[in-house]
């Protein structure tokens, strides 16, 4: 009786430990979603002003 408990609690304890890894996991991918974004527009910018320095020169 005490094994099965100690069994459905360790398996609980896991659970839990997946789950919170994995919406931790989901986070951090949809920060780094955001500043990705955030890099290729400002990378866009430097491009511009890339090509409109060298037109102007």
């Amino acid at each position: 009786m005490i094994g099965t408990i100690l069994i459905v609690l360790l398996l609980f304890i896991i659970t839990t430990s997946v789950v919170t890894m994995e919406v931790r996991l989901k986070r951090k991918m949809e920060r780094d979603e955001g500043l990705n974004a955030r890099l290729d527009l400002l990378i866009k910018d430097i491009r511009e002003i890339k090509e409109t320095v060298n037109k102007e020169s």
